[in-house]
């Protein structure tokens, strides 16, 4: 499920599920530049993402190279997906970490 939220200057895009086969259609119409500028800052909500596929960074990636600075990921720090975001070598390009509230991580 994606839900869209304006917040001062900047679209955030939250995703809710698992960045599979099916949810990726979600996010690349989601993130579609005829839809969100290419101009606007856009920040990807991730936080209640339980997996990401590698065609889930590839969307991601692609983002990026269009937007630059003007695009953003969150994700908790810990979750499966911060670990596949690290390990895949992204996280200083576009990834903001959150810390877990509760401590069973």
């Amino acid at each position: 499920m994606i839900t869209y939220e304006r917040d001062d200057d900047r679209e955030v895009v939250r995703f809710i599920g698992e960045l599979d086969d099916t949810g990726i259609l979600a996010l690349e119409s989601a993130l579609d530049h005829k839809l969100l500028p290419l101009d606007s800052q856009v920040v990807v909500d991730l936080t209640q993402c339980r997996v990401i596929l590698s065609v889930g960074i590839a969307v991601l990636v692609r983002a990026y190279k269009e937007r630059g600075r003007r695009f953003r990921v969150v994700v908790l720090d810990g979750s499966l997906v911060f670990r596949i975001l690290d390990m895949v070598g992204v996280t200083p390009l576009f990834v903001d970490i959150i810390p877990r509230l509760d401590s069973t991580g």
